[in-house]
């Protein structure tokens, strides 16, 4: 995958994304790092630009995607190189840009040719991932994850190489400073995980983007080092291990697992001030686990009123401190609460949906503020929280897919294959 420019923007700019591409302001932009991201935090603006400090190549085929909260409806270039022909005029041109026009529809300016989605596609005050592809001449408009129509280039779209702008991707052209850009349709709302790729991306590729994992511990080997679970999301949510937590070739989706012993000090903890979990809204969580015992405490809010995913021997499961409808998920097979028991010494993957964890202080897995009775005692694997809620079908294709457990829930095979 042929990444050019990535902009999570759930932390400073120039902290996250591809090290050898940095941003800085233009135009008087007042972009700045707020709460109510879709992945967490997020970056807000209503004047001026972001734009890349070096030249980004891209083309002849090209993918650009975002996700968009506007404020309001209005003809603003979210992200791109579009570099007008002469003056001010900025509407075609050379280069490629992602926009929204004042009816809502994904817009796509490739070169001088200007191709719009069919339908309105945003809705103001709305996070929506919207983005195109262009292949062959073809692009492809994508909603959530979905193809939403497609349209055809007149004319073959050539690779260039010129500064890349976000919060407005509408270049000047004849200007003394050629990171200068067009006023006249900066995008005004909030943005997250601004993307660029120098390829046309798959309907797979674009689905998996749209889901927004934004935590993804593995517990391989190589993901570990010292006391550091490194997440492998790419949004740097990384755990510290308290106490003593042994690797496992025991695992039920990797090579290894985490084995946590009976004790609540043998614990990961996520700490909220550099992490962007605690802000998520309608989210999802699953996981591989093994209990010695049949009970479990998966996720913890550093208080002792906030807490996901807890399950006692009763087979019950509880949470506390969450907003939502919680929709359960056993083995890819929604289940009742009241049904989600954990059989002692069996592999099988769990799944909640649908719930918000705006509330959490700080985030524990296996500590349920020091209470020795919620701990578990057993094993887990592949640990994932996305910023959307999966669809039964995505949940079910998790759990399936080199299931890697048989039937009796022993481990039958380490090899792993992307959904």
């Amino acid at each position: 995958m042929s990444l050019a420019v990535w902009l999570p923007f759930t932390e400073n700019i120039n902290t996250q994304g591809l090290e050898n591409v940095k941003f800085s302001k233009v135009n008087s932009c007042n972009a700045s790092l707020v709460l109510g991201g879709k992945i967490g935090k997020c970056y807000s603006s209503s004047s001026g630009a972001l734009v890349s400090e070096t030249k980004i190549r891209l083309g002849p085929r090209l993918s650009m995607f975002a996700w968009v909260n506007p404020d309001s409806l209005g003809n603003m270039a979210v992200c791109g190189q579009l570099r007008g022909t002469a003056g001010t005029n900025n509407s075609s041109g050379t280069g490629a840009c992602l926009s929204i026009n004042s009816s809502g529809a994904i817009v796509a300016t490739i070169g001088t040719t200007y191709l719009v989605s069919k339908n309105s596609m945003v809705t103001a005050g709305v996070w929506t991932h919207i983005g195109f592809t262009l292949y062959d001449r073809i692009v492809k408009f994508y909603k959530n994850g979905e193809e939403v129509s497609s349209d055809a280039l007149g004319s073959s779209y050539a690779e260039i190489s010129d500064f890349f702008g976000v919060f407005g991707g509408a270049l000047m052209a004849n200007s003394s400073n050629p990171r200068t850009v067009n006023t006249s349709n900066i995008f005004k709302g909030k943005l997250n995980d601004v993307r660029a790729f120098s390829h046309a991306c798959s309907a797979k590729e674009v689905k998996e983007m749209a889901k927004g994992l934004v935590l993804h511990y593995k517990f391989d080997d190589e993901y570990i080092l010292g006391a550091t679970i490194y997440d492998c999301s790419g949004y740097r949510n990384h755990g510290h291990v308290n106490g003593t937590l042994t690797s496992d070739t025991d695992a039920g989706r990797y090579t290894r697992a985490i084995y946590f012993p009976s004790n609540y000090a043998n614990n990961i903890f996520v700490s909220t001030a550099t992490n962007i979990i605690p802000s998520l809204k309608a989210c999802t969580i699953t996981w591989w686990e093994k209990p010695v015992t049949g009970k479990s405490m998966l996720i913890a809010g550093g208080t002792s009123t906030t807490y996901i995913a807890a399950c006692k021997e009763s087979g019950t499961f509880y949470n506390n401190g969450v907003t939502g409808t919680p929709i359960y998920y056993k083995d890819g097979i929604k289940t009742p609460d009241t049904s989600m028991n954990y059989t002692a010494g069996e592999w099988h993957h769990y799944a909640i949906t649908d719930i918000s964890i705006t509330t959490f202080k700080n985030i524990f897995i296996n500590n349920y503020v020091g209470n020795s009775s919620w701990c578990v005692n057993g094993r887990l694997n592949d640990l994932r929280i996305y910023s959307t809620v999966l669809s039964a079908e995505d949940i079910e294709a998790l759990a399936k897919v080199q299931a890697a457990v048989d039937s009796s829930g022993n481990v039958y095979t380490f090899e792993y294959k992307e959904v």
